[in-house]
């Protein structure tokens, strides 16, 4: 009886295996379409094909998991979030009741018919840009999660951990974010501290202990008394702030 048992157990999961194979072979075709979204002519067709195959993917993989469910469920899932943030970062893929979201400023401009002349980018003149093309607001936001994983990357290693490399590469970020922005990126050029995003600063203070806080601003005090521009930033000086007029009493 027992061999009998083992063997029918055996026979499902070759079956199982078969079966996932060729759902995790349909899935990786669909991920390939979404890489071919980029050679159709409008920006349309490139959204429809992209999440298209997105849908694709997570369908065959959710169904070459069955009948555990919960795990495709949950690995679909996880994909369609991945394809998601690809989509934020490198595209204008993006586009819900017709607002476009996507991290930089030229991606997330309104589509334009095929054939016209490309629209000039509009920035927010209340939300300066980092670079040419990403908005303050953004990048510090996105800093929070990138100093929290070095964070958790650094304290881990020292209690036990056997990274070293790891240790001195999270360590040098945890250094040269706060430093880099705080002298080279802000103050010498003329911006306010943090560009405005004080929310983001604090929570970075509170995730490394004070660190970050402490280490942008000696930063930005030096880049006030010694600013130094580089030849080849993309920096541009801050804007004069606007003075308001004084009611006469």
């Amino acid at each position: 009886m027992t061999l009998i048992a083992a063997g029918i157990i055996t026979e499902r999961v070759v079956h199982a295996s078969v079966h996932m194979k060729v759902f995790f072979a349909l899935a990786g075709v669909c991920l390939a379409v979404t890489v071919l979204s980029s050679l159709a002519k409008s920006i349309e067709a490139q959204r429809r094909i992209y999440w298209g195959g997105t849908a694709g993917a997570a369908l065959f993989t959710f169904i070459g998991l069955l009948p555990d469910w919960t795990g495709g469920l949950g690995l679909a899932a996880a994909g369609v979030f991945a394809m998601a943030l690809a989509a934020y970062f490198t595209s204008s893929y993006i586009k819900i009741a017709g607002k476009i979201y996507a991290f930089h400023t030229r991606d997330g401009q309104p589509d334009r018919s095929p054939g016209s002349p490309p629209r000039p980018v509009v920035y927010d003149p209340a939300e300066q840009t980092y670079g040419a093309d990403v908005s303050a607001k953004k990048l510090w936001w996105l800093l929070v999660p990138a100093v929290g994983l070095c964070s958790f990357s650094v304290a881990t290693n020292m209690t036990g951990g056997s990274s070293r490399g790891l240790l001195i590469g999270a360590a040098g970020f945890l250094f040269l974010f706060p430093v880099g922005f705080g002298y080279a990126a802000d103050a010498s050029w003329g911006y306010r501290v943090a560009r405005g995003q004080y929310v983001q600063l604090v929570l970075l203070g509170i995730i490394t202990a004070g660190l970050f806080t402490l280490l942008y601003l000696l930063a930005y005090v030096a880049g006030k008394r010694w600013p130094h521009r580089f030849k080849r930033s993309l920096e541009r000086p801050a804007p004069p702030r606007p003075v308001r007029n004084k009611k006469s009493r």
